[in-house]
């Protein structure tokens, strides 16, 4: 069964509950009396997103189950300047060395789930020399269809909540 804009009735669909529950989860409403530099003396982020291994052609050439995702891009990028909690789900195939890429951009993987026995999302597309327009080839939703966040209470209270594409 699906939403819709083609997403299984399970997940959560644009312009659904899903901004609202995470709004309960992370207590947003509650907390904006309290000045930032007096809730935090260091600024943290709280993204949920996808991970990825993502398989890319262009012109210039392809590459096979790399290491992608909105909020893998997301969390390498902003950790050049920010503290990053990375809420996430991935099969237990997904590779170890992506992980560890993660990590060494210091991202904290407490809410990265690796389901055992479940194989990570996948996505196949093509780049021609405007490589501002991907053209989907396929989509493999896997442990991303019945994802349900966990969030650890660590990341429940951060300055800025990302909710990276998940659809």
């Amino acid at each position: 069964e699906r939403h819709h804009d083609g997403s299984p009735k399970n997940f959560p669909s644009r312009g659904g509950t899903f901004e609202t529950d995470f709004a309960k989860i992370f207590d947003v409403g509650a907390r904006h009396a309290v000045p930032l530099q007096e809730r935090h003396p260091i600024m943290s982020i709280t993204v949920v997103g996808t991970v990825a291994l993502d398989t890319v052609e262009t012109p210039f050439g392809k590459i096979k189950e790399g290491l992608g995702g909105s909020a893998t891009h997301f969390s390498a990028a902003a950790s050049f300047y920010t503290n990053i909690n990375l809420v996430a789900v991935v099969g237990d195939d997904f590779p170890r060395e992506h992980i560890e890429f993660l990590k060494s951009r210091k991202v904290d993987l407490q809410g990265l789930e690796i389901v055992k026995g479940g194989k990570s999302f996948r996505w196949e597309g093509k780049y021609d020399y405007d490589l501002n327009n991907a053209q989907t080839l396929a989509t493999h939703l896997n442990v991303i269809e019945k994802f349900q966040p966990k969030v650890p209470a660590s990341y429940k209270n951060p300055h800025i909540l990302f909710l990276a594409n998940i659809d």
